[in-house]
C-alpha cells in the first residue's frame, strides 16, 4: 500500500521520464481580453466568435488576419466572467494538491493589473481567487504557527507549545498592532466586493494552511516586496533575492518572505504593503505603468490529522504543498512611442529583454515538441523564466490572459502580441495528477467524528448537572483506529516492506478482535443502563402523574381563592368609595359647625358688649352732666340699649355750635375684664380730664417699651398718640392690637382697632387753621418702635 506524496513533499515536483507527444497531455490554454474603448474611437478588433478575433492593421484598410484563442472576452465580459473560466480551476486544484501558474500578457495599457488586481467594487482575479480559497477552507484551517517554513521550500510540523510560543513571540515583535495600511488602498479593503463561491473540499480530515509570497522582478533582479529591510531605516535598498532549486528541483526565491495569513483581509494588508513598494513609473503610454514583473504566490500546506481526528500529524514525509503564482507581467513598450529616456528607457529595455527571453523558451519548447529533437531552453537567460521553469517543463496547470487595447494605434503591437500567443497554444503541458491523501491507513471521518465525540460529551455533561439523578453513564469514546500503513519509501527492499505490511495486517486482524470484543462489552452495558433508565423513567412517570393530580387540585383550590379574592377586592373598593364620601361630609358638617361656633361666639361677645356699654352710659349719664347755655335743661339719658355714637343737648337760641354729651365707643370694643393692658402713652401727654378718658380695669401705663418681656406679660395693647387737628382742637388716636406671644421668646402685636378721641371746647369761636402757626403740641411723639428678639415692629399713628 503506496502513500499519495513523494517523500519528502514540498511541491509537486516534475515527473522523472521525458515524453514526447501523448494524448494525454494538455495545451497551454490562452484567453484574449479585450479592454473596453470609447464609442468615438475607432477599433482595430473585431470579435468573429467565443474563440476568435480579426485584428485590422493601420496601414491597410483589408481585412485582417483571424487569431483562436480558448476564450475571448469581450468589452462587455465582467471580472466575475473571466475568474469563472480562467482562475476558478486553477483553485480547485490548489485545493486539491496541485500547482498552478497564470499570467497576463499585453502592451502598456492593456489592462493586465485592472484584470489581476481590479477596484474596489469590481475586483480582479487575485482577490478572488483568496476569497474562494478562504470560503473552502475556513472550516478545516490549522491554529497559526502549526505549519512553519524551513526555509528550504518547505515546511514543518510543530507541536502546540511550539507554536503558542512562536504566537506569543510574533505577537510581542510586533507589539500587538496590525499592519499599517496603505491609505490608497483602504477603501478597498474596507468596502470591497467578495466573491461567494465555495468549492468542496475533499480531504476534510487534513489541516489546511495558506501562505503567501510577493516578489517582484526588476531589471532582471528579484527583489521581497515583503521583506522588511523596507522598514529598516539604515538600510533603504534592500538586497535582491537568489533564484535556486530545492532538493527536489523545484524552483523558488531563496531568502523571500513567506507569511501566514488567515483570511483575505490579512492577506491584502500584506499585498498593499508590496504595492507601497513596487516600482512604478509614469510613461506616455500610461500614467502609472508597472516598470517590473509582480509575482504573488498563495502557497496551500496541508497535511493530516491524527487517528483521534483532532491534532496534525508531525511526519514531515505527510505534508503536501501546492502553489498558484500570479503573475502581473510588465508591458512591452516601443521607444519611438513611449520616447522614454535615461532610467524608464534602460527599463523599457530591460523589460522587452524579459519578455523576449519568455517568448524565446516558450518557442523553444514548442519546436522541441513538435520535432522531436530536443534543444537546451535558455531558461537562465532571465529570472522570470528560471523561477518557472518547472512549470513549462509540465510541473503544474499554466495558463495565460493576453490583455489586448483595440485603439488603431496599438494595432501593429497587438499583431506581435496574438502571434505570439497564438503560437504557445501549441505548447503540450502534462497533466499533473492531484495528490490526495486518503490511503495512509487513517479512518476517514474521523475530523467530523471527533467534532461529534465533542458534541456528545458536552451534551452528557449538560445533561448530568441538570438531572443527576436519572442521568445514564456513557462513555462516548468509540473512536477506533488501526494506525498507519506501513510506506514502501521507508524501506530499501520489498522484503522488508512485505514483512512489515504481513505485522501490520496482524496487528489490525487483533485490534479487530479487541474491538469487537469491546463492542459487545460496550453493547451490553449500555442495555443494561438503558434497561435501568427505563425502569427509573416509569417509577419517574408514576411519581409525574400523581405531581400532576396533586398539582390540578390545588390549582383548582388557587383559582377559587382567586375569584374569592376578586370579589372581596370589589366589595372593598365599593366600601372605601362610601368611606371616603361619608368622610368628607363628616369634614364639610365639621367644617360648617365651627363657622357656626364662631358667629353664635361672635354675637354673644357683641351683646355682651353692648350691655356693658350702654349700662356704663346710663351710670355716666346720670353723674356727668353738661351745663348748657340754660341751665334749667336737664340732660337726655339714652333710654334705646342700642348703642349711639354720639348725642348731643341744644340750647333754646339754637346755637350753631353743639356740645358731645358723651361717646359710647370711648371705651373700646368688646372690653374682657381678664385682659391684661399695655397702656403705652404719649411723653408730655395732654390730660384729658373728660369722660372721652378711656378707662382699662388691669392696665400697666408707659411711655416707653424697652424690653419684649413687657409686652409678654399682657394680652391686650393700646397706643396713644395726640395731635391738633385743623380747627386747632386737640385729637386724641387710640392704637389697639392683640399681643401674641413668638416662638423665639417674644412677642408681635396685631393691631385691630384705631379709635379717634377729639376735645373742643362749646365756647369757643371758630378759628381758621390759617390763623394758626405751629404745633399746639410740639412734644407730642406719633411714632415709636418695639423692638423684639432681633425684629422691629413698626407703629404709624
Amino acid at each position: 500500500m503506496r502513500k499519495a506524496f513523494a517523500t519528502p513533499m514540498r511541491t509537486p515536483c516534475r515527473p522523472k521520464t521525458t515524453e514526447s507527444k501523448d494524448a494525454n497531455k494538455e495545451s497551454l490554454q490562452v484567453y484574449c481580453r479585450i479592454r473596453p474603448l470609447s464609442q468615438t474611437e475607432p477599433s482595430c478588433i473585431k470579435v468573429i466568435s467565443d474563440t476568435s478575433v480579426q485584428l485590422t492593421l493601420q496601414d491597410t484598410n483589408k481585412s485582417g488576419k483571424q487569431y483562436t484563442f480558448k476564450k475571448v472576452f469581450t468589452e462587455s465580459s465582467t471580472q466575475k466572467e473571466v475568474f469563472d473560466e480562467v482562475a476558478l480551476p486553477l483553485v480547485e486544484q490548489l485545493i486539491n494538491g496541485k500547482n498552478g501558474l497564470l499570467f497576463t500578457y499585453g502592451v502598456t495599457g492593456s489592462g493586465k493589473t485592472f484584470t489581476m488586481t481590479g477596484s474596489k467594487q469590481n475586483v480582479g482575479v487575485m482577490p478572488r481567487c483568496l476569497d474562494v480559497l478562504f470560503n473552502s477552507i475556513t472550516d478545516y484551517q490549522a491554529q497559526k504557527f502549526i505549519f512553519k517554513p524551513d526555509k528550504m521550500n518547505g515546511f514543518e510540523v510543530q507541536t502546540e507549545d511550539e507554536a503558542d510560543r512562536d504566537r506569543e513571540s510574533y505577537l510581542r515583535r510586533n507589539n500587538l498592532t496590525k499592519l499599517r495600511k496603505n491609505n490608497s488602498q483602504e477603501d478597498l479593503l474596507s468596502a470591497r466586493s467578495k466573491d461567494s463561491t465555495r468549492i468542496t473540499v475533499k480531504e476534510e480530515d487534513n489541516a489546511y494552511a495558506v501562505f503567501i509570497t510577493y516578489v517582484e522582478v526588476y531589471n532582471n533582479s528579484v527583489f521581497d516586496l515583503l521583506d522588511t529591510a523596507f522598514e529598516n531605516e539604515i538600510c533603504q535598498k534592500p538586497q535582491s533575492k537568489i533564484v535556486r532549486d530545492d532538493g527536489s528541483g523545484n524552483m523558488y526565491v531563496h531568502g523571500a518572505t513567506e507569511v501566514e495569513v488567515k483570511s483575505t483581509e490579512e492577506a491584502f494588508e500584506y499585498f498593499y504593503k508590496g504595492e507601497k513598494r513596487k516600482r512604478m513609473g509614469c510613461t506616455t503610454l500610461n500614467i502609472d505603468s508597472s516598470r517590473s514583473h509582480s509575482v504573488f504566490t498563495i502557497k496551500l500546506v496541508q497535511a493530516p490529522l491524527n487517528a483521534s481526528g483532532e491534532t496534525v500529524m508531525q511526519e514531515k514525509h505527510m505534508i503536501c504543498v501546492s502553489q498558484l503564482s500570479l503573475v502581473d507581467l510588465a508591458g512591452s513598450e516601443r521607444t519611438n512611442r513611449t520616447k522614454n529616456t535615461g532610467q524608464r528607457l534602460n527599463e523599457a529595455g530591460k523589460i522587452n529583454q524579459s519578455l523576449m527571453v519568455l517568448r524565446k523558451c516558450l518557442e523553444t519548447l514548442r519546436s522541441n515538441q513538435q520535432s522531436g529533437v530536443p534543444k537546451m531552453v535558455s531558461y537562465r537567460e532571465h529570472k522570470i523564466t528560471l523561477l518557472f521553469k518547472n512549470f513549462f517543463e509540465g510541473d503544474g496547470d499554466i495558463r495565460m490572459v493576453v490583455c489586448v487595447n483595440p485603439r488603431m494605434a496599438d494595432a501593429d503591437e497587438n499583431a506581435f502580441v496574438m502571434q505570439f500567443a497564438e503560437a504557445t497554444q501549441d505548447i503540450m503541458v502534462n497533466p499533473t495528477p492531484l495528490k490526495t491523501t486518503q490511503h495512509i491507513g487513517l479512518t476517514p471521518g474521523r475530523r467530523k467524528a471527533n467534532v461529534e465525540y465533542r458534541r456528545v460529551l458536552q451534551m452528557l455533561e449538560e445533561a448530568k448537572e441538570n438531572d443527576p439523578v436519572t442521568h445514564v453513564p456513557f462513555d462516548a469514546n468509540v473512536i477506533y483506529n488501526f494506525g498507519p500503513c506501513p510506506q514502501i519509501e521507508s524501506f530499501s527492499n520489498d522484503q522488508d516492506y512485505n514483512k512489515a505490511l504481513i505485522n501490520y495486517l496482524e496487528e489490525t486482524l487483533r485490534k479487530k478482535e479487541l474491538y469487537k470484543a469491546d463492542i459487545d462489552k460496550r453493547r451490553d452495558k449500555f442495555r443494561a443502563s438503558l434497561v435501568q433508565f427505563q425502569e427509573e423513567q416509569l417509577l419517574n412517570k408514576r411519581d409525574k402523574d400523581a405531581s400532576n393530580a396533586r398539582l390540578e387540585h390545588e390549582t383548582y383550590k388557587i383559582k377559587a381563592l382567586e375569584e374569592k379574592l376578586v370579589k372581596m377586592d370589589s366589595e372593598l373598593s365599593s366600601y372605601k368609595k362610601k368611606y371616603d364620601e361619608v368622610n368628607e361630609d363628616n369634614k364639610r358638617t365639621k367644617k360648617e359647625l365651627r363657622v357656626i361656633e364662631e358667629t353664635n361666639y361672635e354675637l354673644k361677645r357683641k351683646c355682651n358688649l353692648a350691655a356693658h356699654e350702654n349700662k356704663k352710659l346710663r351710670k355716666e349719664a346720670s353723674n356727668h352732666a353738661i351745663i348748657s347755655n340754660n341751665e334749667n335743661e336737664i340732660p337726655q339719658t339714652p333710654e334705646s340699649t342700642t348703642p349711639c355714637p354720639q348725642q348731643t343737648l341744644t340750647s333754646p337760641n339754637k346755637s350753631a355750635h353743639s356740645v358731645v354729651v358723651s361717646n359710647l365707643r370711648h371705651n373700646k370694643i368688646h372690653i374682657d375684664p381678664r385682659d391684661q393692658w399695655l397702656d403705652h402713652q404719649a411723653k408730655l401727654a395732654v390730660p384729658m380730664n373728660t369722660v372721652l378718658q378711656p378707662s382699662f380695669r388691669k392696665r400697666k401705663s408707659f411711655d416707653n417699651v424697652t424690653s419684649p418681656k413687657e409686652v409678654r406679660k399682657t394680652t391686650k395693647y393700646c397706643l396713644m398718640t395726640q395731635s391738633q387737628d385743623e380747627a386747632g382742637d386737640l385729637e386724641t388716636q387710640l392704637y389697639k392690637g392683640d399681643v401674641v406671644p413668638t416662638v423665639g421668646g417674644g412677642a408681635q402685636i396685631i393691631f385691630n382697632d384705631v379709635e379717634t378721641l377729639k376735645q373742643s371746647s362749646p365756647l369757643a369761636s371758630p378759628t381758621s387753621p390759617k390763623q394758626r402757626t405751629g404745633p399746639l403740641y410740639p412734644d407730642i411723639e406719633t411714632k415709636c418702635s418695639v423692638a423684639m428678639e432681633g425684629h422691629s415692629y413698626r407703629k404709624k399713628c
